[in-house]
């Protein structure tokens, strides 16, 4: 992890390129009040691929650096929210994608978190298609709840369209760090109606020492934490 004074810039491996995240962190607050506050200051809350970036250099790249020992503090005792949202459609799978601006959604329902009704479904479906760049999907299937080992988390269907592959390998070796390498990954089995989600990482808390990833968050803890982006030397 590469650190520079002044404004401090925390710069990490990302997608064949560089990711820099400023410290202190965003937070705490919910995630609408950190997207708020990443905006007030220039900045980006990470997607879940970048988040997964930051914490593999936590926990595995460079895990005594002081900033790593923060970071691994704060994903025990509390989580990070990322900018990356779940569509869930019922008896189909789910839609996921970046919450950071890059995909241009109607005011209305830009910061739904939440149930839907059949008109926002169509919006959302409508905004997200043409980004199949930015826009992963996973059909229902995939394991949920407490994973056999690390691997099925790398391999998941769900946590490849969350964090991509490459974000998926990473987590899986954070996981591989922790004393308890049985992650969990909490997300839909399926639906009854189309609602919108958050998700976020956290390590340890009621889970004693052991990666968890959530797809299926409601954006409502004020105790959570966010990475502010400030530049990106690759895709998120």
């Amino acid at each position: 992890m590469r650190v520079e004074k002044g404004e401090t810039k925390l710069t990490v491996d990302h997608n064949q390129g560089e990711l820099t995240v400023l410290h202190p962190f965003l937070g705490p607050n919910t995630y609408r009040e950190l997207q708020r506050e990443a905006g007030s200051q220039g900045l980006k809350m990470a997607t879940l691929p970048e988040a997964a970036s930051v914490a593999h250099d936590a926990y595995v790249v460079d895990p005594k650096d002081k900033y790593s020992k923060e970071i691994q503090k704060t994903m025990t005792n509390r989580w990070f929210y990322t900018a990356t949202k779940s569509l869930w459609v019922p008896n189909k799978g789910v839609h996921v994608f970046p919450d950071n601006g890059s995909i241009d959604l109607p005011e209305s329902i830009r910061d739904r978190i939440g149930t839907l009704n059949p008109n926002e479904l169509e919006q959302f479906l409508a905004s997200l298609e043409g980004h199949s760049d930015l826009v992963n999907f996973a059909e229902f299937g995939f394991d949920t709840g407490r994973l056999g080992s690390s691997l099925k988390l790398a391999t998941n269907d769900y946590m490849k369209a969350l964090a991509g592959k490459e974000g998926a390998e990473k987590l899986a070796e954070v996981s591989e760090s922790h004393k308890i390498k049985k992650p969990y990954l909490w997300a839909h089995q399926n639906v009854n109606e189309p609602l919108v989600s958050v998700s976020r990482l956290v390590s340890g808390r009621v889970f004693v020492d052991r990666l968890v990833v959530r797809g299926n968050g409601h954006g409502d803890y004020s105790g959570s934490y966010a990475f502010g982006v400030r530049e990106t030397g690759g895709a998120s």
